[in-house]
């Protein structure tokens, strides 16, 4: 999945010469925990919730944030990502770098949208399988070739769809499989699973 697929297009920004005041209020009234700063289309900084708070902290005065402008604090390196970028490269700069959300950026290097922690957690609620109703099994496998071709032919001989399928990092040779389903009576294929050698660790059910 791409970047343009998540991004919330057309998004809200502020220019370098408008307020600390106009930014508090436009982040408020959308619940947004930050802003690009944009010249035109060209992004030069990014202004976030934080930044207004702590600069108003160290001021004093009451009008400090009417008169002062977004370019004066806003941190001018700007983390971007492209349209065309992979969601899981947001993710990672997101994390790596401790922000809420990333530019996003076309060709021109123009702002064309955000991406932001919401849009990542649709994305994870979606390829998890979670808005279908079904069953996660949470099952326990070797760290090595074939193990997930072994589950899915096991899950397909009981003839049941697989909605998801996930793994996380080994540990000691062994890899957690998370595997949802499309049923909600999944006991043969536990059953299968278990007298195939597999670990089951957990299984519950998944309602939309």
């Amino acid at each position: 999945m791409l970047v343009k697929t998540i991004m919330t297009p057309h998004t809200i920004s502020v220019t370098p010469q408008q307020s600390l005041r106009d930014a508090f209020q436009i982040m408020r009234a959308n619940d947004f925990e930050g802003l690009p700063v944009v010249d035109g289309d060209r992004i030069v900084g990014i202004l976030t919730m934080w930044d207004l708070l702590m600069a108003s902290c160290l001021q004093e005065g009451q009008d400090f944030m009417s008169k002062t402008p977004a370019g004066q604090i806003m941190n001018a390196k700007v983390i971007t990502i492209k349209e065309d970028d992979i969601i899981e490269e947001a993710a990672f700069l997101m994390r790596k770098h401790d922000i809420n959300l990333i530019p996003v950026t076309d060709e021109f290097d123009n702002l064309t949208g955000v991406v932001t922690q919401s849009d990542l957690f649709k994305v994870f609620v979606e390829m998890m399988g979670l808005q279908s109703r079904g069953t996660r099994i949470h099952i326990q496998v070797p760290d090595k070739v074939g193990q997930l071709a072994e589950v899915a032919g096991i899950i397909r001989r009981n003839g049941i769809s697989i909605a998801s399928m996930s793994t996380f990092a080994p540990h000691h040779d062994q890899m957690d499989l998370v595997v949802r389903i499309k049923t909600i009576d999944a006991k043969r294929v536990v059953d299968d699973l278990r007298r195939s050698g597999f670990r089951i660790l957990h299984v519950s059910q998944v309602w939309e």
